[in-house]
């Protein structure tokens, strides 16, 4: 190993030293000495991206948003490739409010990684906080042809096609929400709404029951269970449109 090469590995140990020190007293809420170590390596090496991209995330742990995006924009810079940076803009922007910025990185990690399911789930969500709901529905279209039992993107697409007043088709993607995990109470509450607009209540009182049982400490789960039982016994006894179960 020549000379300038062993210096280089001599820095970017220091360099790796600094960062690890520094992150040490950051999450040990010594903010002050932290970012010490941080400056520390940032002077003996200002060519090194890693640095850009600690102190970026640092600041975004510390709900710094305007110095969180001016390290990871610093670290793009050297590393335009890396999908990580992106990914950490799309919550900091989210976080900040601001979604359209949210949503172009977003786009931006796509472009790097474009089977990657979670990166569309991502993107539908921003969508819809941008009320672009049709293509919400088709980001989530897509990570789900890339993940087919992914419970939330079901739930949250469903919801809203319920929105869209698609209540066959949320009820539908529902269904498939529950068969992927019987055990989460939010597809139930849901297929029961949906069917609730479609003015088919005795279908709604089942899925809402079924929800109840799963959580019955949840209010809303609370309610709509009694509500609808209540609705199904008054049918029940002025047209017998209903039998309701006495267990039920």
């Amino acid at each position: 190993m020549n000379k300038s090469k062993t210096q280089d590995f001599d820095v970017d140990n220091i360099v790796n030293s600094y960062l690890s020190e520094g992150q040490s007293y950051l999450e040990k809420g010594h903010i002050e000495f932290a970012f010490n170590f941080f400056n520390k390596a940032l002077l003996l090496a200002p060519y090194n991206s890693k640095i850009y991209l600690v102190i970026g995330e640092s600041y975004m742990a510390l709900f710094d948003f305007g110095n969180a995006i001016e390290y990871l924009s610093k670290y793009i810079s050297f590393n335009p490739k890396d999908i990580r940076p992106y990914i950490d803009l799309v919550e900091v922007f989210s976080l900040n409010g601001d979604y359209k910025k949210a949503f172009d990185c977003c786009n931006s990690a796509i472009i790097i990684e474009s089977k990657n399911f979670a990166l569309y789930y991502k993107k539908a969500r921003i969508q819809h906080k941008l009320n672009r709901n049709i293509d919400a529905i088709r980001s989530y279209k897509k990570c789900i042809s890339l993940k087919k039992d992914h419970y939330d993107a079901y739930l949250e697409m469903a919801d809203l096609l319920i929105y869209e007043m698609k209540y066959i088709d949320s009820i539908k993607n529902y269904k498939i929400a529950i068969s992927i995990n019987s055990n989460r109470v939010e597809a139930y509450l849901g297929c029961s709404l949906a069917y609730i607009k479609l003015a088919k209540y005795s279908e709604a009182y089942l899925y809402s029951k079924k929800a109840y049982r799963l959580d019955p400490y949840d209010n809303k789960n609370k309610y709509n269970y009694l509500l609808l039982k209540g609705m199904i016994k008054d049918s029940y006894k002025n047209n017998k449109l209903f039998i309701l179960d006495e267990n039920s």
